[in-house]
């Protein structure tokens, strides 16, 4: 096979600079955003499924196993495309067809090398030749250490103590039938590492020309970057606020008055909680509906800001509280389920006085929950809106769990291509931001990466020193003299024996001189 673009083809360089790595984050958030699929909508009156159920796999096989089994089909998912190449295909730039072209060699198997002879304009397949002399033996000069470090680079973000170089040579065995050398892998475990410390402190620094850059490509967009001072005097990163005009505006011309409160966490080595906020001037909240699970922060803070909102409970958030305190009832999920949709009072004591006759402690429970909150029947009327989960929020942040591995620009990045265009919003959606290097610059210093912050619910470390025994003392150790006192079989007093005992019948005999004994031995040979 022979891929040529309008003039060259691209070569896969040990050494990748800034540009490079610009571009090959935005190829990563093209690739996400093109590969999204959008959940169906759960239909009203369907029983929609927490966290905590059980499906019939882990029925059959058990919960824990069952959960094994999940995560080493994520553990050993590398996301590719689909290796199929054509004449006049087009790229929008040269690492989009460096990674078509290692995509077709690993699908195809065959050994297939690139030569580099400059940088054109515009990438495309000009000629395609699909007829191949050679058979795959397992070989592929293509994949180099920085192409390897490419592969298992989020995977060694997530966890870089499992893919160590025998691990990551397996994998490639297993998945794409290649041999590689242990040290190619061990070299790439390691490119990969500088990576990845790399990545996340120069994305800080960019941190505020992309918000320069959002600011420029959509006109009336809020952006804020928030810094604190460190004792250095660096600024250090804090938080991060986007709202772009056209969802704001958007959202209250057709959409309906519901918002959904929840959050995520990130991955990988930032550390932080995720929320998703547009500033939409709800004043005391009259003719708004909120949504959230049951935290008592968060009601008292809604009372106060604004008094007029409806705030409903998250059933699905009751529920899996219900179903952790009551794990032995497994059939209690259509009892709350339908007090949730009763429509009118008869109907809500029906099956108020069910989940009674069924279990009285799960009653006394869902009573403390106060079902005014989550009931169709409390509701208010005027905004004819019936539900009673949160499941839109939900669903948003299930739809970026691949930004959430990302560094910090790219992962902005991806979240706001996908709320705009792979969200089920309109294509209207924001303005595509420009490619990094065009970005533009600001006067402001430079972010530096705030410090890992303390985790308190994380096991410490172990402490790898001797447990002691239950008769050995746990106090400090006395020295050897004083662990025991001697004390004289005639005399009992302390600090010496009968064999030193002073005046004794049993006083040691005094030693000769030294001189004494070589005389004496001297006597002896003469004799």
């Amino acid at each position: 096979m022979e891929t040529v673009g309008e003039n060259t083809i691209p070569s896969l360089r040990d050494e990748s600079d800034d540009e490079e790595e610009m571009e090959r984050h935005a190829f990563r958030v093209e690739e996400d955003v093109a590969a999204f699929i959008s959940k169906p909508p759960i239909r009203h009156n369907i029983y929609p499924d927490s966290e905590t159920d059980r499906d019939t796999n882990e029925e059959k096989y058990g919960e824990e196993q069952q959960m094994n089994r999940q995560r080493t089909r994520e553990r050993y998912r590398i996301r590719r495309g689909d290796g199929n190449l054509f004449e006049g295909q087009v790229f929008f730039n040269a690492v989009a067809f460096e990674e078509a072209v290692l995509d077709y060699c690993l699908k195809s198997g065959d050994n297939i090398k690139q030569y580099s002879k400059g940088e054109p304009e515009r990438w495309y397949v000009k000629v395609y030749k699909n007829a191949h002399s050679c058979v795959p033996n397992g070989e592929c000069e293509m994949l180099k250490v920085p192409v390897i470090a490419r592969l298992f680079v989020d995977k060694i973000r997530e966890e870089p103590k499992y893919f160590m170089p025998m691990k990551i040579e397996e994998l490639i065995r297993k998945r794409w039938k290649i041999t590689v050398s242990r040290a190619q892998c061990q070299a790439a475990r390691n490119k990969a590492m500088r990576w990845i410390e790399k990545e996340y402190d120069t994305q800080f620094g960019r941190i505020r020309y992309y918000a320069a850059e959002i600011l420029e490509s959509n006109i009336n967009s809020s952006v804020e970057v928030e810094t604190k001072r460190n004792e250095e005097g660096k600024d250090v990163f804090d938080r991060f606020y986007v709202c772009f005009d056209v969802l704001r505006g958007s959202w209250k011309a057709t959409c309906r008055l519901l918002i959904g409160m929840d959050g995520t966490f990130l991955r990988g080595k930032t550390k932080g909680q995720l929320l998703v906020a547009l500033d939409l001037g709800l004043g005391d909240g009259d003719g708004y509906i909120m949504v959230s699970d049951c935290q008592k922060g968060l009601i008292k803070a809604v009372q106060l800001e604004l008094p007029k909102m409806e705030h409903r409970m998250c059933v699905r958030h009751i529920y899996g509280n219900m179903k952790a305190k009551h794990g032995n009832k497994s059939d209690m999920k259509p009892y709350i389920w339908q007090l949730a949709w009763s429509y009118n009072e008869a109907e809500y004591k029906e099956n108020l006085n069910r989940m009674f006759n069924y279990d009285s402690e799960e009653y006394a429970d869902v009573i403390k929950t106060n079902p005014m909150t989550w009931v169709i029947v409390f509701l208010k009327l005027g905004n004819y809106c019936e539900d009673v989960e949160n499941n839109s929020t939900e669903s948003f942040n299930a739809s970026i769990v691949c930004a959430r591995e990302k560094p910090m620009v790219p992962m902005l990045d991806t979240i706001a291509r996908l709320a705009t265009c792979g969200g089920g919003h309109t294509k209207r959606g924001e303005k595509p931001l420009r490619g990094a290097r065009f970005w533009p610059t600001s006067s402001a210093p430079e972010v530096h990466p705030a410090p890992e912050p303390d985790q308190p619910g994380r096991k410490k470390k172990k402490d790898n020193k001797r447990k002691k025994g239950k008769n050995e003392s746990h106090v400090k150790k006395k020295p050897k003299a004083l662990k025991r006192i001697m004390h004289c079989g005639l005399c009992s007093a302390p600090n010496h024996n009968i064999r030193f005992h002073k005046g004794g019948p049993h006083k040691k005999a005094p030693q000769a001189e030294p001189s004494q004994i070589f005389a004496s031995q001297g006597e002896s040979s003469q004799a």
